[in-house]
């Protein structure tokens, strides 16, 4: 795909969990459609000016589905919240709606597979590409089996987890598996049906190699998976 830039403003923002907002984006009326693959990020920038030394300017995930944004020109994004936040989050969450944005992309190659099975591995908010993927996979083939494996230290702060569970009760095809604790070898194994499966692993950089690692063990080619870090902003 070919790198553009898209003008657009805030439309609506809120907190979906305890430190944890979701901002959507609208394009512009005279912009045209942003197309991109599930699992990829944009580079979302504020027009105003923000003293963070980095051109106001952050790379996200998408969190919303091609389809979504196909139809309603909608963007969205998720981001946690601490109390150590650049001041780039403390003004995303804080701007007037309304205010304008230019989003270039899409970029990156976290991008599945279109035939094999699928096996996420998601840390915290390594479920935002996630949830793109898994509702693009479904609404395109509801016979393709997905697992994910989403591990966060509570249930209050996993994101999307009403989506998830519902989507896991509604397509016989996608297992839903929560954890409140790092996976270990043994886990891992209990809930790999399907070694030639592709294996996508998100999260923090320590969360990623530790995964890949065990997957490693137990025979998984490296070949076969996609990992993306995020190291956190």
């Amino acid at each position: 795909m070919v790198l553009k830039k898209y003008h657009a403003t805030v439309k609506k923002r809120k907190e979906i969990k305890e430190d944890t907002w979701q901002v959507d984006f609208i394009l512009d009326d005279d912009q045209k459609e942003f197309a991109y693959d599930a699992g990829q990020y944009a580079m979302i920038k504020c027009d105003k000016e923000i003293k963070d030394g980095r051109n106001n300017v952050r790379a996200f995930s998408i969190y919303s589905s091609p389809e979504e944004a196909k139809q309603d020109k909608k963007i969205s994004i998720v981001f946690r919240l601490p109390s150590n936040s650049s001041e780039y989050k403390k003004h995303m969450v804080g701007c007037p709606i309304g205010e304008k944005i230019t989003i270039t992309g899409p970029m990156g190659k976290f991008v599945p597979d279109n035939k094999k099975e699928l096996v996420m591995i998601a840390g915290g908010t390594g479920i935002v590409p996630f949830m793109s993927i898994i509702k693009d996979v479904l609404k395109k083939s509801s016979k393709r089996k997905i697992t994910l494996i989403y591990t966060d230290k509570f249930e209050k702060r996993m994101i999307g987890l009403n989506t998830l569970k519902k989507l896991s009760k509604t397509n016989k095809n996608f297992t839903f598996v929560p954890r409140f604790k790092r996976v270990d070898r043994q886990y891992l194994e209990e809930h790999i049906e399907n070694k030639k499966s592709q294996f996508l692993i998100c999260g923090t950089t320590p969360m990623v190699k530790n995964v890949i690692s065990i997957l490693q063990e137990i025979g998984i080619k490296k070949e076969n998976m996609l990992f993306e870090e995020f190291p956190g902003y």
